[in-house]
């Protein structure tokens, strides 16, 4: 049960140190490293940005969608690999 609570709150500690450190890169990238020396520049550097945001929200979709999974519990399936089994088509 220790290691349970241990793992849960090691994934929030990892989710809110991921989130807080990727919220302040886009806002020092938005405030600080945009290029405005002509509309070229201005607008390779905001699609730039744009895609970063996207990146952010896409891990922000995927950590609300996997924070309250869990492992089904079953083991994996074993398989004798000392023969080769499933690897022989792969080594001939």
């Amino acid at each position: 049960m220790l290691e349970r609570v241990a793992a849960l709150t090691g994934k929030w500690i990892f989710i809110a140190a991921s989130l807080f450190f990727s919220l302040r890169y886009l806002i020092w990238r938005a405030l600080h490293t945009l290029n405005y020396a002509s509309d070229a520049h201005l607008t390779v550097s905001m699609l730039l940005l744009c895609a970063e945001i996207y990146g952010f929200v896409s891990v922000l979709l995927f950590f609300s969608s996997s924070a309250g999974a869990r492992a089904c519990g079953r083991r994996p399936a074993h398989r004798r690999i000392s023969d080769g089994g499933w690897l022989r088509p792969i080594l001939r």
